[in-house]
């Protein structure tokens, strides 16, 4: 009789840790559950996020102006507006070295950026990047490697760059070649009003 009721007893301590082990079995699986969907109610309320759609164009020559702008950014999308500060004192006669440019979507925006970050315009390297505005969120770089189209539009990309600059020298070596030749009919015409000096003397 004592020896059965050893048994007994082991065997509902074997049942108690076994109902113990299922109850917490249940209780972590429940916290997995809770975190997960925790976890991805975080990356919805992300996702929900407004990607920015403003555009800081940095390092602009006085010469480009806010037409230029939006026909160069309207390739990538359409563009709600063109902020084009003037310089102080200038009586709006220069521009500053910088405009804002909003597109309608924030899409069009990381469009833009992907083509015309270290572009080039009116023969100067551009700056082009994001404006944050309350409740936008900065998109995180693209890590994916560039497919064969990727490939082919950066090689575009490079050709134009390198043709742009070829432009640029021609054009200061026109612009050289012209300097030059104003220097030589000035110092010809330095010579004519010596010798008209000398005669009438």
């Amino acid at each position: 009789m004592p020896r059965r009721s050893r048994s007994g007893s082991s065997a509902s301590a074997k049942s108690d840790s076994s109902s113990s082990s299922a109850s917490s079995s249940d209780e972590s699986s429940a916290a997995g559950s809770s975190s997960s969907s925790s976890s991805s109610s975080r990356s919805r309320s992300r996702s929900r996020t407004p990607p920015p759609k403003t555009l800081h164009v940095g390092n602009l020559t006085p010469h480009v102006t806010k037409e230029h702008l939006m026909e160069i950014f309207g390739e990538y999308g359409k563009v709600k507006k063109v902020d084009r500060p003037m310089a102080k004192g200038t009586e709006g006669h220069s521009a500053k070295e910088y405009a804002l440019v909003e597109f309608e979507r924030g899409e069009d925006a990381d469009n833009a950026i992907a083509h015309m970050a270290n572009g080039w315009i009116d023969g100067k390297i551009i700056t082009c990047e994001h404006v944050l505005k309350p409740g936008e969120v900065k998109p995180e770089p693209q890590r994916e490697q560039p497919g064969r189209a990727d490939k082919a539009r950066i090689e575009r990309e490079r050709e134009r760059d390198r043709m742009e600059r070829e432009r640029q020298r021609d054009r200061d070596r026109v612009r050289a070649r012209e300097r030059d030749r104003e220097r030589e009919r000035e110092r010809e015409r330095e010579r004519e009003r010596e010798r008209e000096k000398r005669m009438r003397e």
